[in-house]
């Protein structure tokens, strides 16, 4: 019995060890993109995308939303859903054509979502977001280039939107 418990402990260690090599030999950035149409002018898109107060009302990972001192001028504000606080500010604003929104310090991973709206004619929209992400945590690497995905938030995101939007 108590080899049994060892060789699994060992193996335990083992695959927690394999994880963590196979995490540090991963970059620490990546970039991914989405891109879409919704059926509604830019402007309208625009609203959504930047309203943060009524990020709650249509996205099912904001439970709350607290509005922060602006930084530089452009807005900043915190998101808590089931991952917790995740702290965000605007670093550009080109209404209604371009936002690159980025994640605060002191979490495992960092980066920026720059949304890219181009109208395609009056009453349609074409929607980029291009993530580039920083994963620190090589464990947090592993898990997000094999399980989660680098796309399942934005994919999450879009489809929020869409479904806000119809």
């Amino acid at each position: 019995m108590r080899k049994w418990v060892l060789a699994g402990f060992g193996a335990l260690v083992g695959l927690i060890a394999a994880v963590y090599v196979i995490g540090m030999l991963l970059p620490r950035n990546h970039r991914a993109a989405v891109t879409f149409e919704v059926a509604q002018s830019s402007e309208d898109v625009w609203q959504y995308i930047t309203d943060i107060e009524r990020f709650p009302t249509w996205r099912t990972d904001v439970d709350r939303v607290e509005v922060a001192p602006a930084r530089d001028g452009l807005p900043a504000w915190t998101e808590y859903g089931p991952g917790g606080a995740l702290p965000l500010f605007a670093e550009a604003v080109d209404a209604p054509g371009r936002l690159v929104v980025r994640i605060g310090a002191g979490l495992p991973f960092g980066g920026t979502w720059t949304y890219e709206l181009a109208p395609i004619g009056p009453t349609s929209t074409r929607v980029t977001i291009t993530e580039d992400g920083e994963v620190y945590s090589p464990i947090f690497r592993f898990v997000g280039r094999f399980f989660i995905g680098y796309e399942a938030t934005l994919h999450r995101y879009r489809d929020a939107l869409v479904a806000a939007m119809e």
